[in-house]
């Protein structure tokens, strides 16, 4: 799982990764700062995407004992 956001993300926590952070310092009116560069790309997968891949992986038996990656379908730049 790769950066994943959605309804109920928790903002205030320093661990949730840089979504929630990302938003957290908007909503409060702070500049968001990039590190680096800035052209790092990111993928993104919204919750929903996840809970149904979750759901058809639980809903066969030829996903038992794979490792899948879920992301979204192409990277986002931060800028």
């Amino acid at each position: 799982l790769t950066n994943t956001y959605g309804p109920r993300q928790l903002i205030k926590h320093n661990r949730q990764g840089f979504i929630g952070w990302f938003i957290r310092l908007a909503v409060e009116g702070k500049e968001i700062q990039l590190y680096g560069d800035g052209s790092q790309l990111r993928d993104l997968t919204y919750v929903d995407d996840v809970v149904d891949a979750f759901l058809r992986a639980g809903a066969t038996d030829t996903a038992n004992g794979g490792i899948y990656n879920l992301g979204g379908p192409a990277p986002i730049s931060l800028l």
